[in-house]
Formats: structure tokens, C-alpha cells, sequence
């Protein structure tokens, strides 16, 4: 009788060891899923990193752009003002600010503001040329 319950114990913890088994692998699986997710977490953490710099890299494309209408309309005023008697009065708008002025007075005025503008996009192509943004 000993030896039927010793065999019994015996299958039983041959049982035991499979199931063991059998949740080891579970385990390790659950193990290997995890690391992938991680990983898949980084590449998105990068990839919404690289979203948001494109989304920079677009507002301050759409600033330049801006900036570069504004010379074109500043030429297109001063080229014809510059044929303009110069005791002519005329409205100039500076930073949203609206005000009458002589062409003598306004010319240097938009001059300087042509100037301003200028720097700003001539710094962000000599940054753009290294890799850099100026903000």
C-alpha cells in the first residue's frame, strides 16, 4: 500500500513540476511582452518628441514666410513713396500702431523696420545653415 501512495505522491508532484513548467513560461512570456512595450513606449516617447519639433520647425517656417511678405509689401511702400513728394502726409503702420506722418518722416521709419525684419530672417538662414533655429 506504501508504494501506491508513494507512486501517487510522485505523479502528483510530476503534476505539480508541469504546471510549474508551464507557468514558468507563462511568466517568461509576460516578461517578454513587457520589454516590448517599453520599447514600443520609447519609439512613441521619440516619435511624439519629433511631432512636436516638426510642429516648431512648421510655426516658425510660418513666421519666416510672414516676415518675408511683410519685406515684399515694405519694398512695394517705400518704392512708392520714395516717388511721392516728400510734404505728402500718409498713414504708417508700425507694431499695430496706425499714424500720420510726412513721406520724409515715414520713409526712414519703414527703412529701419525693412532693417529689423531683415536681420531676423538673415540670422535664422545663417542658423538654419548650422543646424540651428534662432527663436
Amino acid at each position: 500500500m506504501e508504494l501506491d501512495e508513494h507512486s501517487a505522491v510522485t505523479d502528483t508532484l510530476k503534476e505539480v513540476a508541469m504546471e510549474l513548467d508551464e507557468h514558468s513560461a507563462v511568466t517568461d512570456t509576460l516578461k517578454e511582452a513587457a520589454m516590448e512595450l517599453v520599447e514600443h513606449s520609447a519609439v512613441t516617447d521619440t516619435l511624439k518628441e519629433a511631432a512636436m519639433e516638426l510642429d516648431e520647425h512648421s510655426a516658425v517656417t510660418d513666421t519666416l514666410k510672414e516676415l518675408a511678405m511683410e519685406l515684399v509689401e515694405h519694398s512695394a511702400v517705400t518704392d512708392t513713396l520714395k516717388e511721392a513728394d516728400e510734404t505728402r502726409k500718409c498713414c504708417l503702420m508700425l507694431g499695430g500702431v496706425l499714424g500720420e506722418r510726412t513721406v520724409q518722416e515715414a520713409l526712414p521709419a519703414l527703412g529701419n523696420y525693412k532693417e529689423q525684419i531683415q536681420k531676423i530672417t538673415d540670422a535664422d538662414t545663417t542658423a538654419s545653415g548650422k543646424g540651428k533655429r534662432t527663436k
